[in-house]
């Protein structure tokens, strides 16, 4: 990635390279290619690579209990895909980062003693996975859906995302 210059298109390896760092537990190397993914959004103009930047720095800074930090990124996120609509691309990624960006910010809300944004924003993932018929999107958020109503100790809750999951 680095031997040639870089662009947009490039830059979306990093956004890759930067969720096999979060999913190994390495936050600051993650938060370094968002950080990177932001520069190169700015330079080049590209607002989906930003959308990116916000999604990876938001949910690592969450895991690293940086709750507040996290959230804005992620609200930073989720406004600039309300500016980009339809331009958003959707076709190259397995997990589209509008709906995930609403499922993994309601756990830090929730955690923040903000359950009905919490919920309101689970709301939104479900609805914006079952809109782009994108299978793991939806996975995600009925996940997400079942984890907060097991906080809740909401069983129907609980049973509901489940019995959705099991049809996904």
């Amino acid at each position: 990635c680095r031997l040639l210059p870089q662009t947009p298109e490039r830059a979306v390896t990093l956004n890759g390279l930067g969720w096999i760092h979060y999913v190994r537990g390495e936050y600051e190397e993650a938060l370094a290619l968002a950080r990177e993914l932001e520069e190169v959004s700015t330079r080049f103009g590209d607002r989906a690579l930003l959308v990116f930047a916000c999604n990876l720095s938001g949910i690592s800074l969450i895991r690293q209990g940086r709750l507040e930090a996290g959230c804005e990124n992620l609200d930073r996120g989720l406004a600039e895909c309300l500016r980009l609509g339809d331009a958003m691309p959707l076709a190259a990624y397995v997990i589209d980062s509008e709906a995930s960006m609403h499922a993994n910010v309601a756990f830090p809300l929730v955690d923040r003693g903000r359950v009905d944004r919490a919920r309101y924003h689970l709301a939104r993932a479900l609805e914006r996975s079952r809109q782009i018929r994108q299978p793991i999107s939806l996975m995600i958020a009925h996940w997400v859906g079942g984890m907060l109503e097991l906080r809740a100790q909401n069983v129907e809750g609980v049973a509901a995302h489940a019995s959705a999951l099991a049809t996904v």
